[in-house]
């Protein structure tokens, strides 16, 4: 009987932990990615400035450090276009 009871609390505890674990890790994802946000935030306000030059830097980092973001290389290779570095800007749309 002490042997039913000890695997039902272990499994009981095993339960509870699962979804606090899967939050752990939902919020290690987010902390992760805001670096990210934070140069894809200043990127965007070189671009309003029309500071094209380090705007386009910015996002070569971005574009390095977040391979799966479409979004950075699509403004990457716009900001190629707009600076008249057409083979850049081909060679990224061609990336996406």
């Amino acid at each position: 009987m002490s042997r039913l009871k000890s695997f039902y609390t272990v499994f009981f505890v095993l339960i509870t932990l699962n979804p606090f674990m899967s939050r752990i890790a939902a919020q290690e994802i987010k902390e992760d990615r805001s670096p990210i946000d934070e140069f894809i935030r200043r990127a965007e306000q070189h671009v309003e400035r029309n500071q094209l030059k380090q705007a386009i830097e910015l996002y070569e980092r971005i574009v390095i450090a977040a391979p799966d973001d479409t979004e950075s290389q699509l403004q990457l290779a716009t900001l190629y276009s707009r600076t008249n570095q057409y083979e850049k800007a081909i060679k990224t749309y061609r990336k996406l």
